[in-house]
């Protein structure tokens, strides 16, 4: 299959002016993108299923109106009763990548955006999900995904927060949008081919420059987060309602699995009788005003029954005596694709809410799933956002399991969130590594853990920012959790971040001086519940926040 990049240099070959004449705002490609969409038609996009292709080329809807050219977007239009499509680029992406656009989605949107055959959630998060914890996801306005490609691998992000940071697709095929339940809008499809092997690694350290005073940048200053589980938690660790001793997605046994699905499946009525009225009130007849006003009224007493039995049902799990962390039911169980409920804008008698296309009710079928007011995430990310304040633009590319050795069983070096870490350009980053570089099977030695952290190090500090750059040491292991070496995260690993900051003009914060006392605040005596995520994030706030000052 011919490369992505073939079709997209033609169109680079029109007047740029031309291309994008939709854009109200002249959008103009950054240095060495190519547009994926002209503006106009679907020219370069197509239906692939069961084999066969059928192509959009001069054309500014798809045959059944899913898809759209539309005012320099792609629109992805409702449909009901629901009916899944995908339309993709007939090109394949380059080897390695980086794929750039903005999605509007409208309340109640379900949707992915495909690449290479595997899809990507993209949905309105906030009432859809899954990602519900996202702080910058704005609903009805316009977000940015950004999605790096290196070989089988994938990290995508929106507005600068993690989805996926790291998951496996094929090795050819191009980029897709699913037509599910809602509207969707996408605009600046755009890509740029990668070097292949990763970036560059340059061969010292960069001369001395002076940076700017970050007191007095104007813009926010950017903070990158690079590491492993301890800046981004594993999913029993994720949820702010994790109590102690809960256990990880991987701890849950088969007979807790089949007693909550079991329980799960009790409300099958409720279920059903909110999607039978959500389907009456889809279909009523706008010259028929009482009878909407009537399927709407249903409609918000089904949904009634249906919150209090999810209430109930959520209680239950929490108060199980198989004390399932919620965090990992969620993981489970089906996401909740139902609106907010109990007078919190869903239905209204009054005509509020009007079927799917005349002013925007929810529509497609009820499931059951967590609470719709889910606690915010717990990560170091998220929490520094919180503490730091609107004055920094903290992004969070850790992942879990990561080392920094290029020996690990998944090393930061093969991953696309170390390129994506770098396109960032930050003015900080901050390094936590060595929780999975102890373990025997990634423990190559000290030397190869100096060197290959050095390197690292040294890929960031040769940016045109110049970054700061901080070293965590990694919080104290009080169990063998996970196979990690105690020892070796109290003893050499430490050690080793005090030799290299010292040469590296570097600033150590000591993660393992924070929770030296704080076993009752990890889940499994290795990863931080939420206070302990929280502490963790204080210390390195403390370290940071007097950047702003001009320190």
């Amino acid at each position: 299959m011919k490369s992505l990049l073939c079709f997209a240099a033609s169109l680079c070959l029109l007047p740029p002016a031309t291309a994008i004449a939709a854009e109200a705002d002249n959008f103009q490609p950054e240095p060495g993108f190519t547009l994926l969409f002209n503006g106009r038609d679907l020219t370069g996009w197509g239906y692939y299923t069961g084999g066969q292709s059928q192509s959009f080329d001069g054309l500014t809807s798809s045959p059944d109106g899913r898809y759209e050219a539309k005012d320099g977007m792609i629109r992805v239009n409702d449909r009901l009763p629901r009916l899944q499509q995908q339309m993709a680029t007939r090109e394949s992406l380059p080897a390695n990548a980086v794929v750039r656009m903005e999605f509007r989605p409208m309340q109640w949107t379900d949707g992915g955006v495909f690449v290479r055959g595997t899809q990507l959630q993209v949905r309105d998060f906030l009432t859809v999900g899954p990602y519900y914890d996202l702080l910058k996801h704005r609903t009805q306005e316009w977000n940015t995904l950004e999605i790096y490609v290196q070989g089988p691998w994938v990290f995508a992000s929106s507005n600068g927060e993690v989805l996926e940071p790291s998951y496996r697709v094929a090795l050819t095929g191009g980029v897709g949008f699913e037509a599910d339940l809602g509207v969707m809008e996408f605009r600046r499809i755009r890509v740029k081919e990668l070097p292949a092997g990763g970036p560059a690694l340059p061969a010292a350290m960069p001369a001395a420059t002076t940076r700017p005073n970050l007191a007095t940048l104007n813009r926010p200053i950017r903070v990158a987060i690079l590491g492993d589980e301890i800046a981004q938690p594993f999913p029993g660790a994720v949820n702010g309602t994790t109590p102690r001793g809960g256990v990880q997605l991987a701890d849950v046994t088969a007979r807790q699995l089949a007693a909550v699905r079991a329980m799960v499946a009790a409300p099958a009525k409720a279920l059903a009788d909110v999607n039978a009225a959500r389907a009456a009130v889809a279909t009523a007849s706008l010259a028929a005003p009482t009878e909407i006003a009537a399927k709407v009224a249903a409609l918000g007493e089904a949904e009634l029954v249906l919150a209090n039995q999810r209430a109930a049902q959520w209680a239950w799990l929490q108060a199980s005596s198989y004390k399932l962390n919620p965090a990992a039911v969620a993981a489970f169980l089906p996401q909740a694709n139902l609106a907010p409920l109990s007078g919190r804008g869903s239905t209204s008698v009054n005509g509020a809410a009007l079927p799917p296309g005349r002013g925007g009710a929810p529509s497609g079928p009820a499931q059951f799933g967590p609470p719709d007011d889910l606690p915010p995430r717990f990560d170091l990310a998220s929490n520094l956002t919180r503490q730091l304040g609107p004055r920094w633009d903290v992004r969070n590319f850790a992942f879990p399991g990561a080392t920094v050795q290029k020996g690990g069983d998944s090393s930061v070096w093969i991953q696309p969130a170390l390129t994506a870490a770098l396109d960032f350009d930050a003015d900080i980053v901050v390094f936590v590594f060595g929780t999975n570089d102890s373990k025997p099977e990634n423990w190559r030695n000290a030397a190869a853990f100096e060197a290959d952290y050095r390197a690292l190090a040294t890929t960031f500090a040769a940016g045109a920012a110049r970054p700061r750059l901080f070293f965590a040491k990694p919080p104290p292991a009080f169990t063998g959790a996970g196979g990690v070496d105690a020892k070796l995260i109290a003893g050499d690993i430490p050690a080793r971040l005090d030799a290299l900051a010292r040469t590296m003009s570097a600033t150590v914060i000591d993660l393992h001086d924070a929770m030296k006392d704080a076993a009752n605040l990890t889940l499994d005596g290795v990863h931080p519940d939420a206070e302990g995520s929280a502490r963790i994030a204080a210390r390195v706030q403390a370290a940071l926040s007097p950047l702003a000052g001009g320190r």
